[in-house]
């Protein structure tokens, strides 16, 4: 079975990939799936292939929160077109941010066209391909983090206080919520890249220069509880 993860952005696909590479022996691919040859809609959006044996497992950054209808129409369009090559497993990954939780539910569930989407769970949905012809697809709505405002990094600072024995976290968070700018930090994603980018330059400064993706891409994300938690159902792709 092939599946293809949405989410929202770089990070997310170097996080989820890393993960996934790691403790469940998908590889990362150059080359594409058969026909299976999706493109960018612009720069914000990164296309990731990992490799299985015979499955193909995809990891679509998409570019922003509001921002996954048109990739998702494109694979139900590549799906209806390609019966014996389509993806059968398709996950949402979206950051809760401040949202409430139904209204997210009620966003994808309209996207599907099915009212039966429930997070965190698997659900079954049918379509009638070009030919005429019913297909089922798995779908699943992960919502990041499960029980807290936040997004990924929030998952990730979470992860990272497990191996807190000093209270590094709650003087980082201090720092920056501390910081008055009318210039910067004004977003709450930034404050939260920026809380997770000052703990890492902390407790490894030889990697402060680094990208936020190189930096993510060098963790062992596997061996943290609050990450296993948030993506384990990922393992049954």
């Amino acid at each position: 079975m092939d599946s293809i993860i949405l989410c929202e952005g770089r990070v997310d696909t170097a996080l989820i990939g890393q993960y996934l590479a790691s403790i469940s022996g998908w590889h990362y691919s150059k080359v594409s799936k058969s026909g299976a040859n999706f493109l960018e809609e612009d720069r914000k959006q990164i296309i990731n292939k990992y490799k299985r044996d015979d499955h193909w497992m995809y990891l679509w950054g998409v570019g922003g929160r509001k921002r996954f209808k048109s990739p998702f129409e494109k694979i139900l369009e590549f799906n209806s077109l390609n019966k014996d090559t389509s993806f059968n497993n398709i996950v949402f990954i979206v950051d809760r941010d401040e949202e409430d939780e139904a209204t997210i539910v009620a966003e994808f569930a309209g996207y599907i066209g099915n009212d039966e989407l429930r997070k965190n769970e698997w659900l079954d949905v049918t379509y009638t391909d070009k030919f005429g012809h019913e297909y089922t697809v798995r779908m699943m709505l992960i919502i990041v983090p499960f029980d807290e405002e936040g997004a990924l990094e929030t998952v990730m600072i979470n992860s990272l206080a497990e191996e807190d024995d000093e209270e590094i976290i709650p003087q980082c968070v201090k720092f920056i919520d501390g910081i008055k700018s009318e210039k910067y930090l004004k977003k709450r994603r930034d404050i939260l890249k920026a809380k997770l980018s000052t703990l890492i330059a902390i407790i490894d400064p030889d990697r402060a220069v680094d990208s936020l993706v190189e930096i993510v891409e060098g963790i062992q994300w596997d061996r943290y509880r609050a990450v296993n938690q948030t993506f384990n159902k990922l393992l049954e792709l």
